[in-house]
C-alpha cells in the first residue's frame, strides 16, 4: 500500500513574471488596507472616495500623501494588523505584497 504525503501542498513553481504579477497583487490589496484603516478617504480629494467612505482612487498616491499626518508608532500597530489578517493559505509572494509596511509601499510598491 502506498502512503498518501500529508502536510501542506508544496507550492508550484512560478515565473518571476508571475511571482511578480501576485506580489503586486498583494501590496496593492495592503494599499487600500492601509488607506481604509488609517482613514485617508476622509482627507481624499477624490469625491467617490469621501463618497464610499474607503479608497476607490488611487491608493498609492493617496497613501503617500496621507502617511505624514500617521505617527510611526501607529504605523507599526496597524502594520501588524495587515500581517495578522493575511489569509493562512496566502501563497508567498501574495504574503510578501501584503506584508510590506506602509512606507515601503509608498516608495518602492506598485503604481
Amino acid at each position: 500500500m502506498s502512503k498518501k504525503r500529508q502536510g501542506k501542498k508544496r507550492e508550484q513553481k512560478l515565473t518571476p513574471q508571475e511571482w511578480q504579477r501576485r506580489f503586486n497583487a498583494g501590496a496593492k490589496a495592503a494599499q487600500r488596507d492601509y488607506c481604509e484603516l488609517f482613514r485617508l478617504w476622509t482627507v481624499c480629494r477624490s469625491k467617490p472616495c469621501r463618497r464610499a467612505r474607503k479608497c476607490v482612487g488611487h491608493a498609492r498616491s493617496c497613501l503617500e500623501r496621507g502617511l505624514k499626518r500617521i505617527p510611526d508608532k501607529v504605523q507599526d500597530e496597524t502594520n501588524l494588523r495587515i500581517i495578522a489578517a493575511i489569509p493562512a493559505d496566502a501563497d508567498q509572494p501574495t504574503r510578501s505584497g501584503r506584508s510590506s509596511d506602509a512606507m515601503s509601499l509608498v516608495f518602492y510598491g506598485p503604481d
